[in-house]
């Protein structure tokens, strides 16, 4: 991987290699490239990237000059589905014929050719360590023998021949390298290989004679130079030539001349602790020395920059003739002096008749070396104008600067140090101890402590407490290093006062790594006063949080202050970016986060400022109409997927609003119940939305009447869905109670329809019916069909519930008509899972399964778990009857894991098609196989339930 590499790593862009057989990746995964005559269509359009090949010549190659009858039919659908394959560098036509348009340097042959030019020049030069560096680089891209899948004739078989050749000279000008570089011994071998197949090159022989006379070997030199000359003449009748005649006649004299390998030259500290976790962005940062001449590390204080440079940088002795220098730029605090501080690190002499630059530029000049400049950020813009001057005048030097922000010159690469990568709290034990981040505590806590241990539960909390912490490294140690005193627990437990906890007992550290605090410190008086102020303001914000919000919620409404600040905040690497499906979020560490709340609390301003963000996410929930109008069309499913995937982007804000307004604004709580608890409903959080509707709904009743009935109907639909039936009763009653002339029609038939329910359960479907007519009789009063359908459809989940399968088809087969008259997907979902469900259990497989799995494409078009497992069940008890018992079993499970995403409980008539359904399952299957199949279920997604249930299919007679 290179630089470009490097950059698209986040699975932008694809990758390319023809070094070894033809494959295509993005972000580190192969891409489906066809079979042989496909990739070598895709072959042949990588040879010359950009540029049209015409019909003909791809015919030719491809057929090897006898295309068949139809060959450019088929060239057609080649290259459609090259286009499916690599979807963002289409394949265009272009007269004429056809041009795959790809940066060059995404293709590693390209990239291969880069590297083997840099080091022959290198070599040219007697920079053998660097030589060594790039041509040891352009050897790691190779696979096996170049275009080995497609390379049989024609073009591409000489493209490989041509590409194989270079490998030969690349490695043995690598041999060469290390030779010059004393490794003699260690090459004896390789060489031997070398001329065994390829006993013609008489340079490997020269290199044999040179590795073995320098390993003290003078026999064995000679016989090896005799071994040479025999096969020379029997092979082509020739002499050896004069270069190697001329290593003869040194070896008998004892006159070779011995390895001179440069200096080591460097002024890096030794080590003291292990890199931990680092081994990409180590590789990264080898590969981003060798294409860029400036790379910065970026990054917030306390993310390991600086021990990353230097372990980067130590990798990096010996391949630079100069040198690598380190210069520490915390000690200096004008940026006038920054010329003279480096050229003091590299020796330059004082002279009184140029200035420091001038003088440093005049040594540089000649000179191939590594410079380090460390903790740019207080002097940035000193930094960058000395790199500017720096890389115009000496083409040979290179330089790594860390930053907590980018230094901003031409031909800059920002590489950002994200902290390190931290478990979820459901990662197994296993799974826990290979994340970086609880290596590095382990490492670290055992340090202080020599018998520090950790079973599965310590690793879980080990890794909660590097979760809690960001994956911040300094935090991390700073954490580990009380191990000494304090258990794992209660490490955890003083995290609560993460700032006066977290400070450093060593007697010998950098001040702003003492303390926690102290490091953000560093970066907080960086800022400029107005970015103070937005950070603290940003602590507001749970989660990520957008760019509107900021602006509306922290600026009022200034878009254009928003973006200046927010991106300052970025670059300070205060603020996270995350761009997800082409739309950008940003979010604080929960350090930061805490750091600015602690600003904003000195502020006075923070009850205004959390007052103005809970007013911001009512708006919002309000224009995602979320809750149930009759305001529906064939655009439905798409308009509601919108709506939740907006709130899903806000859920942490939503609901940290929730818990701020029902403690400290009354007035607010219970709008943002009642307009979020259909939200809740959809996406699992029902136990939590019932207990938050709860409290707003006991506070002071000063709201308007419709919203509270609104908040009473939804808190009764979600008891009665948790099981909480009672109290879905109590709840239910009050709404109704409040009468026609207050309550929503909305929020009078969900609380009637809470109550067919009941009244089903309890066995009284004459009630059922009469509360199941008012709340039809409330959607047509309002005209509602939407209502009227929905009510229609809870007497039919009773009716189905109590096995009234005629009840069942009546009232679903007409909130169905209802449904489809209005394109609207929930309700066709809704009755066609009950009717699909009714079917299966009255033995009417054939309908069932049509039903149902038209069921599932609403259900996966609006994304609705619980639906979904409604459906997983019905057809699971269709697939077990015709003898389909893996996949059922695998329904089954499905339906388990999709019930517990969408927070449901199992529900009559869902219990009896499982223990229909497992009874025929164990009439094939064993238990040990089912429950497999089981838990293969369970871990499907959405998408994978629906398309495993789409496969049950009638059998064959």
């Amino acid at each position: 991987m290179d630089a470009g590499a490097v950059a698209n790593s986040n699975g932008t862009a694809i990758e390319f290699r023809v070094l070894g057989p033809v494959e295509a990746s993005r972000g580190g995964r192969p891409l489906r490239l066809g079979g042989r005559r496909q990739r070598a269509l895709l072959a042949l359009l990588l040879l010359e990237p950009g540029r049209a090949i015409s019909v003909d010549k791809l015919m030719e190659e491809l057929w090897h000059g006898d295309p068949p009858a139809g060959a450019e039919k088929t060239l057609r659908v080649y290259i459609s589905r090259l286009r499916s394959a690599l979807t963002d560098d289409p394949v265009i036509a272009r007269p004429p014929g056809y041009v795959l348009e790809v940066e060059a340097d995404r293709i590693d042959a390209t990239r291969f050719e880069r590297l083997l030019h840099d080091g022959h020049d290198a070599l040219d030069r007697g920079a053998a360590g660097l030589a060594a560096d790039r041509l040891g680089a352009a050897l790691a891209l190779w696979r096996g023998p170049a275009l080995s899948d497609v390379a049989d004739d024609g073009t591409l078989a000489l493209e490989a021949q041509r590409l194989d050749e270079l490998r030969l000279v690349c490695r043995e000008e690598q041999i060469e390298a290390r030779l010059a570089l004393g490794g003699h011994a260690e090459l004896i071998a390789e060489l031997e290989r070398l001329v065994t197949e390829q006993p013609l090159r008489e340079r490997l022989w020269r290199m044999l004679v040179i590795a073995l006379y320098r390993s003290e070997r003078q026999a064995d030199a000679l016989a090896a130079y005799r071994r040479a000359r025999r096969l020379l003449a029997e092979e082509l009748g020739l002499e050896p030539s004069e270069e190697l005649r001329v290593l003869e006649r040194a070896v008998l004299r004892q006159k070779v001349a011995a390895a001179s390998p440069p200096e080591a030259r460097h002024n890096l500290p030794a080590p003291v602790t292990r890199v931990v976790g680092r081994e990409r962005e180590l590789a990264d940062l080898e590969r981003l020395l060798r294409e860029e001449r400036l790379v910065t590390l970026t990054g917030m204080g306390g993310a390991g920059k600086t021990r990353l440079a230097l372990e980067a940088a130590s990798r990096q002795v010996g391949a630079w003739r100069g040198g690598v220098w380190l210069v520490d730029l915390i000690p200096l605090s004008d940026p006038a002096l920054l010329p003279a501080a480096v050229a003091r690190t590299l020796g330059v002499a004082d002279r009184p008749d140029v200035t420091p630059l001038a003088g440093l530029l005049d040594q540089l000049r000649a000179m191939e070396l590594l410079l380090l400049l460390d903790n740019c950020e207080h002097l940035v813009e000193a930094c960058a104008g000395l790199t500017h001057e720096v890389l115009r005048a000496c083409a040979d030097v290179r330089v790594l600067a860390t930053s907590r922000l980018a230094l901003g010159t031409p031909g800059e690469f920002d590489y950002a140090l994200d902290p390190l990568a931290t478990p979820t709290d459901d990662a197994s034990a296993d799974e826990v101890e290979q994340f970086a981040s609880v290596r590095l505590f382990l490492e670290r806590g055992r340090a202080a402590r020599r018998d520090l241990t950790a079973d599965g539960d310590g690793l879980r909390k080990i890794g909660r407490i590097c979760r809690e912490l960001d994956g911040l490294p300094l935090a991390i140690e700073l954490a580990a290093a009380r191990a000494k005193v304090l258990s794992l627990d209660e490490i955890a437990a003083h995290l609560r006062d993460r700032f006066r906890f977290l400070r450093s007992w060593r007697r010998v550290a950098d001040p702003r790594h003492q303390t926690l605090r102290a490091t953000i410190d560093w970066s907080y008086e960086l800022l400029a006063d107005a970015e103070r102020e937005l950070l603290g303001r940003l602590s507001v914000f749970a989660g990520s949080f957008s760019l509107e919000a900021v602006a509306q919620v922290c600026l009022r409404g200034d878009d254009a202050r928003a973006l200046e600040h927010v991106r300052r905040l970025v670059e300070s690497s205060l603020v996270l970016a995350e761009e997800r499906n082409g739309v950008t979020r940003y979010r604080l560490l929960e350090t930061i986060r805490e750091y600015a709340a602690e600003r904003l609390d000195g502020s006075g301003t923070a009850h205004a400022l959390r007052r103005a963000h809970a007013e911001y996410f009512l708006e919002l929930v309000g224009r995602a109409r979320i809750v149930a109008d009759d305001d529906h069309g064939a655009d439905e499913s798409k308009r509601l997927r919108r709506a939740l995937a907006a709130l899903d982007h806000e859920r942490h804000n939503l609901h940290a609003a929730m818990q701020w307004t029902l403690a400290n604004e009354p007035d607010l709580a219970l709008p943002l119940a009642a307009a979020l608890w259909r939200y809740w409903l959809i996406r699992g959080y029902r136990r939590q939305g019932l207990g938050w509707l709860e409290q707003a709904l006991a506070l002071p009743a000063e709201g308007a009447p419709a919203v509270r009935a609104m908040a009473l109907a939804g808190a009764a639909l979600l008891a009665r869905l948790v099981g909480e039936f009672d109290r879905a009763g109590v709840l239910a009653e009050e709404t109704v109670s409040l009468g026609r002339d207050v309550a929503p029609p909305a929020a009078l038939a969900i609380s009637l329809n809470v109550l067919v329910t009941l009244a089903g359960r309890a066995g009284d479907y004459d009630r059922a019916r009469a509360l199941s007519d008012e709340s039809v009789a409330v959607g047509r009063q309002a005209g509602s069909e939407r209502l009227e359908a929905i009510a229609l459809f809870i007497f039919a989940e009773a009716a189905l519930h109590g096995e009234r399968y005629s009840d069942v088809l009546e009232a679903a087969g007409r909130a169905l008509e209802l449904g489809r008259s209005r394109e609207d997907p929930e309700v066709m979902a809704l009755a066609l899972a009950r009717l699909g469900m009714a079917a299966a259990r009255g033995g009417r497989l054939e309908d069932a399964r049509e039903q149902l799995r038209e069921a599932l494409g609403y259900v996966h078009a609006l994304g609705f778990p619980e639906t979904g497992a409604w459906c997983c069940e019905g057809l699971a008890l269709v697939a077990a009857a015709w003898g389909d018992s893996a996949r059922a079993a695998r329904l089954l499970g499905a339906a388990d894991g999709l019930r517990r995403a969408g927070g449901g409980i199992l529900q009559p008539a869902e219990a009896a098609a499982r223990a229909a359904a497992l009874a025929a399952i164990r009439e094939r299957l064993g238990e040990d196989e089912i429950e497999a199949e089981l838990e293969l279920g369970r871990r499907l997604t959405l998408d994978e339930a629906v398309e495993e249930a789409r496969g049950v299919a009638a059998p064959v007679a």
